[in-house]
């Protein structure tokens, strides 16, 4: 016999023999009858591990089917449709696209970008085809309904959960046409009624299923495979409060929609008081009505936002924190440096910042003795350098003390090092979901203040569009008093986009004074939003 002919049958004698080992490693399990056998070592693992498709959520027989029809190449399937539908969305052919991604879908139903992808085609690409906004919703809802069949294929996924409440505030609630939207959804008895959330608002109805998210991540499971969201853990929780902000927010354009609404079936152009009169009358119960619903609506956010700060958190470094603690944990720390600097002294602190400016290079001893304003950019970076190389930390100073009060000091210096590793890992967190800022600005729209210089603009607006002078610069000038209560409480907002409404305002009164033929105040009382670059 031929050499080249025995190798081929010792290969295929091999193979042959392989299979067995293999058949029984991946003998299916099977169910039924009371006598329901576990299977092979594989399936075993695929159910101790909780990875096969009944663990993961539905089983599709239309998905099953086509996977075996692919006959062990589903990834090289998988590739090509990726690839045909890279080309039907470069040519705009949304058609072919949506056949792309729902043959995808049944080939690769728990990869979650499929879902989201075709989502994003749907209620972004497609719907921006169609200039009826009515059709342009009809498709945002369609990518919600695509989502919808993802989770049944991804019960456990939290992440197809957040998808669905980001696009429904983001989609719906803060586009162009977010007054249409949000009023469509409102009405739109036939998705209500196929959903399991039935809140009829877009925010809140986005703010359940993040907190359906939420609940997911949490549950309890002996699943070892970890499922990460793309979010640190505060910015994953701060979603929920989020929507309810948004909300709250966006009740001031309703608010506003309902006033222009009564405007438009009140007094005609140039009516003058008296005819007031019966507008406010009519408009009266409207605006009480918005005005209860959109302070109900910034408490809950508050209640809400002080859950989140109380949260407990654990950092990579396992430090155990809720973010609303950062000034207590400051002042801990304050408390144990100032024992501190009562055992060590002014002097220590000095003589170590001499030993590190001496230890300084040339180019950032010159960087760091110029002043701020006359540093080149490269000596902006020597002088970074700089400071950092002659901050003085706690255990420096602790380290250096000797006597009697050593022992003490490299105590305090050590509790006082450790506590500010709290501090800052506290503090990065709040930076990462602006905590202060949402904080500080859910606690000024519900002020007295705020709320009336709102309402006073709107009602200024109105007076304005419909002719009535004397009362629209009345009705400014009060808006623009209680702002200024409001700033003065608020210094962030001189920066902030929050006083957008009012710099729209004062470009509104700036044009009134004109038609009326007054100067503007020499004296205003929000210059510091006039000047701002926002009000350019």
């Amino acid at each position: 016999m031929h050499p080249s002919t025995r190798r081929k049958l010792i290969y295929l004698a091999l193979a042959a023999a392989l299979l067995l080992p293999l058949a029984w490693l991946g003998q299916p399990a099977t169910r039924g009858g009371g006598r329901g056998q576990p299977g092979g070592h594989l399936a075993q693992q695929r159910e101790h591990y909780r990875l096969g498709q009944s663990n993961l959520g539905k089983i599709d027989p239309a998905s099953e089917t086509i996977k075996l029809a692919t006959l062990g190449l589903r990834g090289v399937a998988s590739t090509i449709l990726w690839n045909k539908a890279d080309d039907y969305k470069m040519k705009k052919d949304w058609t072919r696209l949506s056949a792309a991604y729902q043959q995808i879908a049944y080939l690769q139903p728990n990869f979650v970008a499929v879902w989201r992808n075709q989502t994003w085609n749907l209620s972004y690409n497609i719907a921006a085809e169609w200039d009826d906004y009515r059709q342009r919703y009809q498709y945002v809802i369609r990518g919600l309904d695509f989502l919808e069949v993802g989770r049944e294929y991804n019960e456990n996924d939290p992440r197809l959960l957040m998808e669905t409440g980001w696009f429904a505030i983001h989609r719906l609630g803060r586009s162009d046409e977010r007054l249409l939207f949000r009023k469509m959804f409102h009405d739109d008895d036939d998705f209500h009624h196929r959903q399991a959330v039935h809140e009829r608002d877009n925010f809140l109805f986005g703010k359940e299923y993040y907190k359906l998210a939420e609940r997911s991540v949490e549950q309890p499971s002996n699943d070892p495979r970890v499922v990460q969201v793309s979010l640190s853990p505060p910015l994953f929780y701060s979603r929920t409060t989020m929507a309810q902000v948004y909300y709250a927010a966006a009740l001031e354009d309703d608010h506003l929609q309902a006033i222009q609404t009564v405007a438009d079936r009140g007094p005609a152009p140039g009516a003058r008081r008296e005819a007031w009169h019966e507008y406010e009358a009519r408009f009266g119960e409207i605006d009480r009505d918005m005005t209860a619903r959109i302070l109900a609506g910034w408490q809950q956010a508050d209640r809400d936002w002080r859950a989140f700060g109380q949260r407990e958190f654990i950092a990579g470094s396992g430090i155990h924190f809720r973010l609303e603690e950062l000034e207590r944990v400051q002042k801990e720390r304050d408390a144990a440096a100032a024992k501190l600097d009562a055992i060590v002294g002014p002097e220590l602190r000095e003589t170590l910042k001499q030993e590190k400016y001496a230890a300084l290079s040339a180019e950032e001893r010159r960087a760091y003795d110029t002043p701020a304003a006359e540093r080149t950019s490269e000596q902006q970076g020597y002088a970074g350098l700089a400071d950092s190389k002659m901050d003085v930390t706690y255990l420096e100073l602790g380290n250096r003390v000797t006597g009697p009060q050593a022992a003490e000091a490299k105590r305090l210096a050590e509790e006082a090092a450790r506590i500010n590793v709290r501090v800052d890992t506290i503090k990065s967190n709040r930076e990462v979901v602006n905590f202060d800022y949402w904080r500080s600005r859910i606690n000024l729209e519900q002020t007295t203040d705020a709320r009336q210089a709102r309402l006073d603009v709107h009602r200024a607006t109105v007076a304005f569009n419909e002719a009535d002078l004397v009362r629209a610069h009345t009705l400014f000038e009060q808006s623009f008093q209680h702002w200024r209560k409001v700033l003065d409480a608020n210094a962030f907002l001189a920066d902030d986009p929050t006083g957008l409404l009012m710099i729209d305002a004062i470009h509104r009164y700036e044009h009134l004074l004109k038609l009326m033929d007054l100067p503007f105040p020499k004296v205003f009382l929000l210059d510091i939003l006039r000047n701002s670059p926002m009000a350019k």
